[in-house]
């Protein structure tokens, strides 16, 4: 009985682990990049690191401080270095994926931080 409630404990905690690590909005920490909640506000706005990411075809992506990724579809080039940081504002293009690099933003203002 005892290594049943432990196997059970340790799948739950595993499990937690994997919602986290793949990011399940209830147990991923607050961060400063907010998602507008209305169709008609879908913007985009946060700070984060410019990322070059090599899958399809190789694209600029930001890394946002609360651990999404955003392709951005048209980052000017003073920005275009893996690893700047960045404070940006953009426009949803598509729907917003819970998977990496799947989220396409138009931005409307970007600097540097």
């Amino acid at each position: 009985m005892r290594r049943l409630t432990l196997g059970v404990l340790s799948l739950s905690l595993c499990a937690c682990g994997r919602l986290a690590q793949y990011g399940d909005p209830r147990l991923r920490p607050q961060a400063e990049t907010a998602v507008a909640s209305t169709p008609e506000e879908r913007e985009v706005t946060g700070k984060g690191t410019v990322r070059r990411v090599d899958e399809d075809g190789g694209f600029w992506g930001v890394r946002a401080d609360d651990g999404r990724g955003y392709r951005l579809a048209d980052l000017p080039p003073v920005y275009q270095k893996d690893g700047t940081r960045i404070r940006f504002h953009g426009r949803l293009l598509g729907p917003l994926d819970p998977a990496a690099w799947r989220t396409v933003i138009e931005l409307i203002d970007v600097s540097g931080v």
